[in-house]
């Protein structure tokens, strides 16, 4: 099997770090598997606060406990293996929500099954981080360094959504009972 190494920020409670991952599977899965740490090489610590103590230099290996992760996006994104076929594929249509954590407010789109109600998606889906797509996210916290971003791709920790909204879905187009067109 072949090892990928990501590069990655993750974004705890306190603080921004940045590293690597490595793994033969997809960042989803590695993130996802049920073990308490990710492990990271190569990590820069960047606190929030810009009255904060100053991260140490660059680490050359370190832990993050995965309960104090919020959020995590790929820095650099390697080309992407070979598509699976597409009959292995499931079709999935996206929806923007919010979400708001202790430490950000997130717009972004998330991708279900057709059928499957948004009320539900937490409660069904499998894995600790949910992936999203075409994210907007936007510090909550005064005195932080961090100012508002867009990632293509984030995984938001589940345990840390205080709440998630969707937009409504949009109104179908109304029809006319006296419309005589074939069309």
């Amino acid at each position: 099997m072949e090892i990928r190494r990501f590069a990655v920020e993750v974004f705890g409670q306190a603080m921004l770090m940045h590293g690597l991952a490595e793994s033969a599977r997809r960042l989803t899965d590695y993130i996802n598997e049920p073990t308490p740490y990710l492990h990271l090489t190569e990590v820069s610590t960047f606190p929030y606060s810009a009255d904060s103590v100053v991260g140490l230099e660059k680490q050359r290996r370190g832990l993050v406990n995965k309960a104090s992760i919020v959020m995590v996006a790929e820095i650099e994104v390697e080309a992407a293996p070979t598509p699976a076929a597409v009959e292995m594929r499931v079709a999935k249509s996206a929806h923007r929500i919010l979400v708001y954590t202790s430490q950000f407010a997130i717009n972004a789109d998330i991708h279900l099954t057709p059928g499957v109600e948004m009320t539900n998606f937490l409660a069904i889906s499998p894995g600790r981080f949910v992936p999203v797509t075409n994210a907007t996210v936007m510090p909550m916290l005064g005195g932080t360094q961090l100012t508002d971003f867009r990632r293509p791709f984030l995984l938001i920790n589940r345990d840390q959504i205080s709440y998630l909204g969707a937009a409504p879905e949009p109104a179908a187009a109304p029809t006319d009972p006296d419309d005589d067109t074939i069309g």
